[in-house]
């Protein structure tokens, strides 16, 4: 978790002061800049949600059908 904030608030700095598309090396070797990891790690929390949305509604959707055709009697 302190990680992630580090690398949060390492972006940040760096687009704050004109040096966001200024390219480094990422761990595996890929070519990225802050901007774009700032960009990825705002989308997280999104993507999240959407899935828990997704889901929720098929967990909904399958216990309406369970209730409507099940075979055990009521």
């Amino acid at each position: 978790m302190v990680g992630f904030v580090a690398l949060i608030l390492v972006c940040r700095e760096k687009i704050r002061t004109g040096h966001g598309g200024e390219s480094y090396r990422t761990g595996h070797g890929y070519q990225f800049n802050h901007v774009g990891a700032l960009v990825l790690i705002v989308h997280v929390p999104a993507v999240m949600l959407v899935g828990s949305a997704i889901g929720w509604w098929q967990r909904r959707d399958e216990r309406d059908f369970e209730r409507k055709y099940s075979r055990r009697p009521r």
